[in-house]
This record gives structure tokens, C-alpha cells and sequence, in this order.
């Protein structure tokens, strides 16, 4: 037996000694519960090693996440494909599958680690005056490094999709999808026609064991706000989450280990795409990929599917030729197809994670320890570390109009306990804050609870744009975030009203009841205002604001009448066969909340597609009766 990573790689031994018993039996007890979790033998087989240049297959997945995965088994299931996944990081181990380890895994090699490019507009209070992004280089993506918050959007959302020109893109149709690969295991959701039961990504609830979950909602009632279920718009809302019996329910595990003995579904991790190959009527010949060293044609009789997230999928259009031609130029990219809109219209969804708010440690009441919480998990896989505590419940608010029928504002939160020695320190050189204001919150964290109050918008004018900074195809590209530069007025008033909200959250008698006060930091550029002003506030945004890792919209999806379109409404890339894009990138405008839902979406919509293209059987969607 082998262990995946993590704790050690060393499985349990066998220890005695009268005087040592106790402490060798919860050795064992700890080590035979981490080698539990599945390793490389619970997905499909890797043909990374024995791939060989020229090989054929009938689809060939790019990239292995959140869309990826779910593509890949969805067409998979003709048994007459032969079907490659490439995924350029390796297997999750056995921290990327315990929830609460969430930031431990963002400077490891299972993250890209993106540097956003700097500029004198935000970020300033962040290392080198420059935000930094994670995006999951393993099998499942990001789906196996996020925060697993289950979050559709909204209906407005999707009907702003097909309003402009996308059809069957409207909530009513990409509805059943949602339904199709959902596992929803909390009771209040049955026989809801929001949820279905029998997909093969289960959602749970999680429930947080720190106090500052009911110090939250105490709150809300006081204030007036209602506590909602996920099918409601405006209020506070404990999310589902893809945990599965305390573990995290990545599209890996969901989508590839369920189907690990299909033969005809191959995968290669450690294998970095480099570019697509076209033929000379600009039909998809296959692609070409690093292995070991090795540089692979790999190639296809039917279609290629990029799945590589909104940074990568723009960048592999771009080192094989699709985008606009004076920027390919420059990087002596042979231009196959003109497309002005590749990497552009970038968005994410910008967020307050510096604002973080102190209470007395009696906010900390009823809270096992460290050691029985681990103890806890190992044996059991339930409490404190099955989830990122309170990080399950957001507020969705219209910061303009209290009646307004859907939001503009999601309010994140995560809490620290007093002398937190790993997921705030994590947090805080994970997320790249300068090591000035590190020390003021780690200070602050001696002899107080801390909880992050990410004020988060969900609609920003913001735009960014993804660009090629190198000839070498496998160098990260550069990502440019676009963070309250042109047209962010509207932006910055958002997360100002934010901020007013939090400070009458902060004064309401529970919250009173233990001492809620904000963290202040030193500033970069804002000492010439008076604080607490609102003119303190738009400066500190543009300090330390910075990204939730929700990239979207860089292969946007649109008629081909819109400048900006990459893809049409069946996700084919515009001007060759064969090729299409399948993730985040593809959104026109980013949806209102978190990404993974929506991203395992597209990827059940468009093995679907792509199904209906090549006439084969597909399976009939759950119907969807709800009104949203």
C-alpha cells in the first residue's frame, strides 16, 4: 500500500513499547487514516510514459479540471471514442482532498501561481505591488484548490447570454445540465426541483463548528435580513458544498475515478500542451504536447477540447495561431485565424480580503482543539476540518436598491482562531499580502479571533486581457487584471456601500457583545486622507483589493457579428473545425457567484453538443419544472 502525499509518505508501522502505546497507537490510527485517501490508482489509466509521437485519437480533452473532467467522461461514454485527457500537473494527494487544508496547497506545484502584471491602479499593497492568482494544476483543476462553494449564478445571468445572440444558453436551458450532474445529500433539498439527487458530483452541508457562524446569523436577523435557501436571491445563505463524507468532491474524483476501469478513456498528466495543429483547410489535426522532455504529436480523427480555464485556454489559441494578428506577430506565431477577441474581456470577480475583523477569544467558545479536531478527522472525517469553516456562508445584497430582485455585492467570509499558525499564515503569503501588513494581522491574531470579510463584486466593469510574454509556449503567459482602471467608478461605489454594510454588521449587539472592530494596516497611498472617509476607502480598495480566482470571458462566446467573439454558441471556435473551447473563458459576462458550478455546467452542455454534432446517442436531460 502507498500513501498519496501530505503527512508522510510513509504508511503505518509496527511500533510497541509498553511506556509508548498511546502515543504509537494514534501514530498508527493517524497513518492508516491518511493512507486511506486514493492515490493514482483510483483514476483512469496514465499513458503519459508509453504515449508515442503519432498516436491517434478519436478526442483529445485539453486540460483536466473543472470542465475538463466532466467532458472527458461524458464523451467517453460512446464506447466507439477513443478518448485522450491531457492534464499538464500531476494527481491530488492526500492535503488537496481535506477541506480545510485549502491554503496549504496555493504555493505548491499544484497551483499556476499566475502573477498578475503590475500596475499603478491596484494591488499596491501586495508583494511588489503585485496581485497574484492560483489555478489548479492537477487532475480536477481549481476544482480541487477552491473553497467548493456550490454556487449557480443567478437567472439573469445566463438569460443575458442567450439575450445576446447565444441560444440555449438561457437558464431554463442550461438548467437541466446543473441538475444533471448533482449528488445534492442535504435532506432540505429533496424533491426540490432545483436540485436531483443521482449525479455524480455529490453536494453536502457543511456545517461550521466556530461560533462566529452564529455571531453571523444573529446578526443578520438583527439587521432584518432573511436567511435564504440557494434558489433565493437576496439575504444570507449557507451554500452547498462539494465535500463528499468529508472530503472534497473534485471533478477528478467525481468525474474520472467513477469511470477509472473504461477502456477506452486514457489520461496523461505532466503533459503540457503546447499548440494545436491545423491541416491546410484549417480543419484540427491533433496537438502537440511536452512529456518528460519529449515533445509529442499527438493526433485526432475527430475534435479537440480546450478546457484550460481562463488563462490557459486563451494562451494555447494564441501559441497556435488564433488571435489577434499584430499581437501574434510579435511573437512570430503564424496567424491561422484573425480573431481580435482572444484574451481579451477578462474578468474576475474583485474582492476585500484585507478586511479582516477582530472579537474577543470568547468567540472562539465551544471550538475543539487543533489536535482533536485532527484526531477527529482522521478517524472519523467529520468536524472542524471537513470544511473552511464559515467560508459556506455569503450574504448576496444589493448594495442600491434593499428590494432589488438580485444582487451586486456577495459577501465572503473565513475565520482565523486565536494564534492561527496555518491557514491565516497561508492566507497571507498565499494571496501575496506585503509582509508589513502580514505582520499587523498575525499581531492582531495573538490574543484575538480573526474573520476575513471579503466584500466581493459580482458584476465589475473591470476588464482585463490575456496576452503571450514569451515565444516559449509552455512559459506562463501574461495576465493583465484590468483592476479598477478604466470605467470602475461604478466598481469602486459597490464596494464602498460594502463597507458601510459591514460597519453597521459590526454594530449590532451581538456582534458588540464581542468587541467586532476592523484591522487597520498601514496604507501605500492613502495617508493624506482622513480614516474612515469615503475618500480613504476608494484609496485603500486600489491598495489591497485583489482577485477571488474567478477567471472568465477570455474565449468569450457570441455571434460572430461581436468583435470580441471567439467561440459561437456550440463553443466551435470561429474560422477552423474541429476545435473548441469548453470552461470559465467562454463566459460572455461572469456570472454572479462562485465558479465551479457553472464550470462543470459548460462541460455537461457541451459533451451534449458535441454529441448531437457527431449524431450520436445521447442521454435525456432531467426535467427542470422550478421557476426561478
Amino acid at each position: 500500500m502507498s500513501c498519496s502525499g501530505g503527512l508522510t509518505d510513509a504508511c503505518p508501522l509496527g511500533l510497541a513499547g509498553e511506556s509508548s502505546t498511546l502515543m504509537l497507537t494514534l501514530l498508527n490510527t493517524l497513518l492508516a487514516a491518511k493512507c486511506s485517501f486514493p492515490g493514482p490508482e483510483a483514476f483512469p489509466k496514465n499513458v503519459a510514459t508509453t504515449l508515442q509521437d503519432g498516436d491517434r485519437y478519436d478526442m483529445i480533452v485539453v486540460g483536466a479540471g473543472s470542465s475538463g473532467a466532466v467532458v472527458a467522461n461524458r464523451l467517453s461514454e460512446n464506447p466507439h471514442w477513443k478518448v485522450l485527457l491531457l492534464e499538464a500537473g500531476g494527481y491530488p494527494n492526500s492535503d488537496t482532498q481535506i477541506p480545510n487544508l485549502y491554503f496549504g496547497v496555493h504555493g505548491t506545484d499544484k497551483n499556476w501561481l499566475y502573477v498578475l502584471e503590475k500596475v499603478n491602479t491596484s494591488c499596491k499593497g501586495y508583494v511588489n505591488g503585485q496581485c497574484n492568482w492560483i489555478g489548479g494544476k492537477l487532475l480536477g483543476g481549481t476544482s480541487t484548490t477552491n473553497t467548493m462553494l456550490y454556487v449557480r449564478g443567478f437567472a439573469q445571468d445566463y438569460d443575458g447570454w442567450a439575450n445576446s445572440g447565444n441560444k440555449g444558453w438561457s437558464w431554463a436551458e442550461v438548467m437541466p445540465y446543473f441538475l444533471k450532474s448533482e449528488n445534492v445529500t442535504w435532506e432540505k433539498y429533496f424533491n426540490n426541483p432545483f436540485h436531483s439527487r443521482g449525479g455524480l458530483l455529490t453536494t453536502s452541508y457543511q456545517r461550521s463548528d466556530f461560533n462566529v457562524r452564529n455571531i453571523l446569523i444573529e446578526a443578520a436577523k438583527e439587521m432584518g435580513y432573511p436567511i435564504i435557501n440557494d434558489y433565493e436571491h437576496l439575504g444570507l445563505l449557507e451554500t452547498l458544498m462539494t465535500v463528499q463524507d468529508g472530503r472534497r468532491e473534485s471533478t477528478a474524483f467525481a468525474f474520472l475515478s467513477e469511470i477509472k476501469t473504461r477502456p477506452n478513456l486514457h489520461i496523461a498528466t505532466d503533459a503540457h500542451v503546447g499548440k494545436v495543429v491545423f491541416d491546410r483547410h484549417r480543419r484540427v489535426k491533433g496537438i502537440t504536447v511536452r512529456i518528460q522532455n519529449k515533445t509529442l504529436n499527438i493526433h485526432t480523427k475527430g475534435e479537440v477540447i480546450i478546457s484550460g480555464g481562463a488563462i490557459q485556454s486563451p494562451q494555447l489559441l494564441l501559441n497556435s495561431g488564433i488571435g489577434p494578428k499584430s499581437h501574434l506577430k510579435d511573437f512570430e506565431v503564424r496567424n491561422i485565424v484573425n480573431l481580435p477577441g482572444v484574451g481579451e474581456n477578462l474578468q474576475d470577480h474583485l474582492a476585500t480580503f484585507l478586511l479582516l475583523v477582530q472579537l474577543d477569544g470568547a468567540a472562539e467558545a465551544g471550538l475543539k482543539s487543533r489536535l482533536d479536531s485532527t484526531y477527529q478527522y482522521y478517524t472519523t472525517n467529520t468536524g472542524h476540518y471537513t470544511s473552511v469553516g464559515v467560508t459556506n456562508l455569503v450574504y448576496f445584497l444589493n448594495t442600491k436598491n434593499r428590494s432589488a430582485e438580485f444582487p451586486n455585492l456577495q459577501i465572503h467570509f473565513m475565520e482565523y482562531r486565536m494564534n492561527d499558525d496555518f491557514l491565516l499564515p497561508n492566507m497571507l503569503t498565499g494571496m501575496g499580502f506585503s509582509q508589513k501588513a502580514g505582520k499587523i494581522v498575525m499581531d492582531a491574531n495573538k490574543d484575538s479571533v480573526l474573520f476575513t470579510l471579503a466584500l466581493t463584486l459580482l458584476y465589475p466593469d473591470s476588464r482585463g486581457k490575456v496576452q503571450l510574454g514569451s515565444k516559449d509556449p509552455y512559459a506562463n503567459p501574461k495576465v493583465f487584471s484590468g483592476y479598477l482602471t478604466d470605467m470602475t467608478e461604478a466598481d469602486i461605489d459597490i464596494l464602498l456601500d460594502g463597507v458601510r454594510f459591514a460597519q453597521k454588521m459590526l454594530n449590532t449587539t451581538i456582534f458588540q457583545k464581542f468587541n467586532g472592530k476592523f484591522i487597520r494596516y498601514p496604507t501605500i497611498s492613502c495617508d493624506g486622507h482622513e480614516y474612515d472617509s469615503d475618500d480613504f476607502w476608494r484609496c485603500y480598495f486600489r491598495d489591497y483589493c485583489g482577485g477571488i480566482y474567478h477567471p472568465a470571458g477570455t474565449c468569450k462566446m457570441g455571434p460572430k457579428s461581436d468583435p470580441e467573439a471567439v467561440v459561437d454558441e456550440r463553443l466551435r471556435v470561429y474560422g477552423v473545425k474541429g476545435l473548441r473551447v469548453a470552461d470559465c473563458s467562454i463566459m460572455p459576462k461572469i456570472v454572479g457567484g462562485n465558479t465551479l458550478a457553472p464550470a462543470v455546467m459548460i462541460g455537461e452542455k457541451v459533451a451534449d453538443m458535441i454529441k448531437e454534432d457527431w449524431n450520436v446517442q445521447r442521454d435525456a436531460l432531467p426535467k427542470y419544472t422550478g421557476r426561478y
